[in-house]
C-alpha cells in the first residue's frame, strides 16, 4: 500500500533497521531488497498454486488414461486404440478433442510417443477436460467442497474451533 511503501522509502527507519544486523550486516547488504508494489500478491499466489494444480491434475489424468488405454509403461501408442479406448470409455467428446489436436498437427496414423498424446490433452477445452477426469484407485472422497464451506463464518473465523477446522481441511487439500 502507499502508506507501507512511504514507510519503507522515505523514513528510512525499515533500511535502517534491516541493515543493523550486527555482524551479518555485510551479507545483509548484499541481498537484494524488492518493494513490490502490486496490492493483488494473494490473488497472484492463489493463481499461481490453481494453475500448477491443474497441472499436476492433468499430468495425473493423461497418465491414467494413457496406461488404461495402452497398458503399464508402453512408450507408444496408436491413435485409434487411445481413441477406441475414450469411446468405450464414454469419452466420446474427449477422443474428438485429442483427434482434431492430431489433425491439426498433421499428425495421421503411426506410433504416438505420451508426450505427444499428454500435449494434445493439454490442449483439449476446459469443459472436456472436466468431463474426462477418471477418479484413481488412491482419490479422496468429497474433493470438491460445499458451498457452505466457502461462506464466511458469522465470527470470522477467528474462535480456536474454527482455525483447527481450516488447519485440518488445509492439510486435507495439500494431500490432493
Amino acid at each position: 500500500t502507499k502508506r507501507v511503501q512511504d514507510w519503507m522509502l522515505e523514513d528510512g527507519s525499515f533500511l535502517a533497521a534491516y541493515r543493523d544486523k550486527g555482524r551479518l550486516s555485510p551479507i545483509c547488504d548484499q541481498v537484494p531488497l524488492y518493494l513490490v508494489k502490486g496490492d493483488d500478491m494473494g490473488q497472484r499466489g492463489a493463481h499461481l498454486r490453481a494453475v500448477r494444480l491443474l497441472q499436476e491434475t492433468c499430468l495425473e489424468q493423461a497418465l491414467r488414461i494413457w496406461e488404461e488405454s495402452v497398458g503399464d509403461g508402453a512408450a507408444t501408442a496408436t491413435l485409434e486404440s487411445i481413441q477406441a479406448f475414450l469411446k468405450a470409455s464414454g469419452l466420446v467428446s474427449l477422443g474428438r478433442a485429442i483427434q482434431r489436436h492430431f489433425d491439426q498437427m498433421q499428425i495421421f496414423g503411426g506410433p504416438v510417443p505420451f508426450e505427444d498424446f499428454h500435449f494434445a490433452y493439454k490442449c483439449v477445452p476446459t469443459d472436456v477436460f472436466v468431463e474426462s477426469l477418471v477418479p484413481g484407485e488412491d482419490e479422496v472422497e468429497g474433493r470438491n467442497l460445499a458451498k457452505q464451506a466457502l461462506v464466511r463464518p458469522a465470527n470470522d473465523g477467528n474462535s480456536e474451533a474454527s482455525r483447527r477446522e481450516l488447519a485440518d481441511l488445509c492439510m486435507k487439500y495439500d494431500q490432493l
